[in-house]
Formats: C-alpha cells, sequence, structure tokens
C-alpha cells in the first residue's frame, strides 16, 4: 500500500516501462529479478513523478528495498552529476545524498550488499555504519566522500 493514496500512478509490469538508465537495468537483471513487484510497480513511479518522500507498507520480501534503493538512485545519481560538474556547494559536499535506518546489523548489511549490487557503475559511494564494528573502520568510512549510509 502505498501513501497517500491520492499519488499513485500507473503501475509499470516491466523494468523497461520505468525508463531507468541501461545500467540500472542491468543490475537488476543481474539480481534475478524478472519483473516489478507488486511493491515497485506502485511505489517506483509514484516516487519519481512526485517525490522521493514516500511511505510504503508491505510483508518482508516483498520488494521494499529494491523500490526505496531503486528511487533513492535517481536523486544520488542526479546529484552526483551536479557534484562533477561543480554546482555541489561546500555545505552539501560533505553530507550523503540518501540515508537508510534500519531495525537491525543484518538488515542494515543486507541492505549496503543489494544497494552496492544496484548502483554497480553510478560511482556512488555506499558505505554502511552499525554497532560491532572496530572504531577504526567506522572513523575510515566517515572520512570518506559518502552518498548512502
Amino acid at each position: 500500500q502505498i501513501y497517500p493514496l491520492t499519488l499513485q500512478l500507473r503501475e509499470h509490469h516491466s523494468w523497461a516501462e520505468m525508463n531507468l538508465p541501461s545500467w540500472m537495468t542491468d543490475n537488476i537483471r543481474s539480481l534475478g529479478w524478472e519483473k516489478p513487484l507488486p511493491i515497485q510497480r506502485a511505489a517506483i513511479p509514484t516516487a519519481v513523478k512526485y517525490s522521493p518522500h514516500l511511505s510504503a507498507a508491505s510483508r518482508t520480501g516483498s520488494g521494499k528495498t529494491g523500490a526505496y534503493l531503486i528511487t533513492l538512485h535517481r536523486h544520488v545519481t542526479s546529484t552526483l552529476e551536479l557534484r562533477k560538474e561543480g554546482y555541489v556547494t561546500p555545505k552539501m559536499a560533505g553530507a550523503p545524498f540518501g540515508i537508510i535506518v534500519a531495525p537491525t546489523r543484518e538488515l542494515v548489511q543486507q541492505i549496503q550488499q543489494q544497494a552496492k549490487k544496484l548502483f554497480e557503475g553510478s560511482n556512488a559511494n555506499i558505505v554502511r555504519l552499525h554497532g560491532g564494528v572496530p572504531l577504526g573502520e567506522i572513523q575510515y568510512n566517515l572520512g570518506l566522500e559518502i552518498d548512502v549510509v
């Protein structure tokens, strides 16, 4: 279910209908995702057309992670282009373009793995921060130019 319901657009039943960059559709295929799942068919077009600020509810394993990562990629890659062209302000330069919060370390690791696969070829730097990691690794990651945490 997508909130608010009034913003829903026509669902896309194939990845090709979503006008994603070719590197993203290649990455989606490499993950074995043949077609968008119901939450992805509804959420991705809505978020791309109106706003990436979207609330969605769906059962575990329904494709929510893919839906928000694919939506997030548009914001991150367009901002990376602006950075490359010198349009990113110093205030923006040190901040990540996306922050994903998850309740468990295992879910954080799973999300990072999927994000790295989906964003492969975009030059986005995706890091994870969670407990149980040596302080030196956390400090190293925080010192990088991070695009998604």
